[in-house]
């Protein structure tokens, strides 16, 4: 089960500290209903704004790559995303976004997703058990090899449809109100998901495809994923049309599924990196995938190498154990146990 921390409550006296302040997604100012800090313009709680984010000032540089690459969540810290050649300028994902979020280094599960889909197979979200993120904000980003894009990451945003206020505003959104239909009283949650990828400079980019996850209580999809492109350029009829985002989900936004399903994983952990050379208070966390690591480092002893390893163990499988009167239990499983066992023994 997640909690998350209850909306910060502000006193009457308080307010004079409200005088100036902005919504950190869309920059419009702010006010309090009912205790609560909310956009001005949509009456949604700041970390749940609803609103497209404003223009970025200037251009994104890249920054000093120094011994290590920086990470996508670093460049975008500093200085926000620039759009997607397709998309209207002001759907740029801005440097706010990641203030006081966390960010998940998840590039074990960027390996365990090339090996499958270098051998045709692909996780379908409808058979993951669980995909609600560990933090109501949060963006999780992976590192690929061998890809003209270094590194891929979605900022995902959980609205609690448990919430009267949240659940009357998502029922009035346009864009979201027929997945609300198709989910029904399904759904517990929604996760509003921002795809971000690297392009050839090695900048940030996007959001190049939208997401929305509406998830039971148990984590499990209460309706087909549902994916759009950023609202277009007016001279960009298509932005690629279903071909696009077709690829875009199966190589980018699916992995992430996938991450977020070995997050809510029996052995999985979230390992807390001190600060480093990123500047904003974002919180980064790096995901050891548990027993998958431990595994590809037993047949990489052997002398294979370590896409070849990780082909041994894919595609594998989510067992989703609720015994009666039990906790529930999400464990991951290679396919070929058994073999493998067998093989690191013998070596």
């Amino acid at each position: 089960m997640h909690h998350f921390p209850p909306a910060t409550r502000y006193r009457a006296q308080s307010v004079r500290y409200m005088d100036g302040a902005v919504c950190a997604m869309c920059f419009n100012g702010v006010h309090q209903v009912n205790g609560r800090v909310v956009c001005d313009a949509c009456e949604m709680q700041t970390d749940c704004c609803l609103c497209p984010e404003r223009t970025l000032k200037a251009a994104p540089r890249a920054l000093n790559p120094g011994p290590t690459p920086p990470r996508l969540a670093q460049h975008i810290l500093e200085q926000g995303c620039h759009p997607a050649p397709f998309a209207a300028p002001d759907t740029a994902m801005p440097a706010s976004a990641l203030h006081g979020a966390s960010v998940i280094l998840a590039d074990t599960v960027s390996t365990y997703a090339s090996a499958a889909q270098s051998l045709g197979e692909y996780a379908d979200p409808r058979d993951l058990p669980s995909l609600l993120p560990p933090h109501r904000r949060c963006f999780l980003e992976m590192r690929g090899s061998g890809d003209r894009s270094r590194g891929w990451g979605a900022y995902l945003r959980t609205l609690d449809l448990g919430d009267p206020a949240v659940l009357r505003t998502v029922r009035a959104d346009l864009a979201l109100r027929s997945g609300s239909q198709v989910a029904g009283g399904r759904a517990r949650w929604l996760v509003l998901a921002g795809l971000v990828v690297t392009d050839p400079e090695g900048l940030p980019m996007g959001p190049v495809l939208l997401a929305h996850l509406w998830l039971r209580e148990d984590g499990g999809l209460a309706a087909p994923l549902a994916v759009a492109t950023p609202r277009l350029r007016p001279e960009s009829a298509e932005a690629g049309g279903d071909t696009f985002r077709e690829r875009c989900t199966s190589r980018y936004l699916v992995p992430v599924l996938v991450a977020l399903t070995f997050v809510n994983c029996e052995g999985a952990v979230l390992e807390r990196m001190s600060p480093a050379s990123w500047r904003g208070d974002a919180v980064f966390e790096r995901l050891r995938v548990e027993p998958f690591e431990g595994m590809l480092s037993q047949i990489e002893r052997t002398g294979v190498g370590r896409m070849d390893a990780a082909r041994q163990l894919v595609p594998g499988r989510f067992e989703d154990v609720r015994p009666p009167g039990g906790a529930r239990t999400i464990r991951w499983r290679p396919e070929n146990m058994r073999r493998l066992l067998d093989r690191v023994r013998q070596a």
